[in-house]
């Protein structure tokens, strides 16, 4: 724990936070993740889950999709690794 980064920041009323592992991010560039936060209307569970299912539906298709660069996928090869 002494070595985790850490940081702080204030919110506001009607802010959105995301927390995800590296399955979503890894998987999906955060335009994708916006654009599916955008469609997000009201702040009522059924609402909140519909959307969260949503990127998890897409970023488990993208990591299966071998046409896909992923944003890790072009990381990697941004630093010399081929990973296709």
């Amino acid at each position: 724990p002494e070595a985790a980064d850490s940081s702080s920041f204030d919110v506001q009323l009607g802010d959105i936070i995301l927390t995800a592992t590296d399955g979503l991010f890894d998987n999906m560039p955060d335009y994708m993740i916006l654009q599916e936060l955008k469609k997000l209307k009201t702040s009522n569970y059924d609402s909140v889950l519909q959307t969260a299912q949503s990127i998890a539906k897409q970023a488990h298709n993208l990591a299966y999709d071998p046409n896909y660069m992923s944003p890790f996928a072009q990381f990697a090869c941004d630093n010399g690794l081929n990973v296709r």
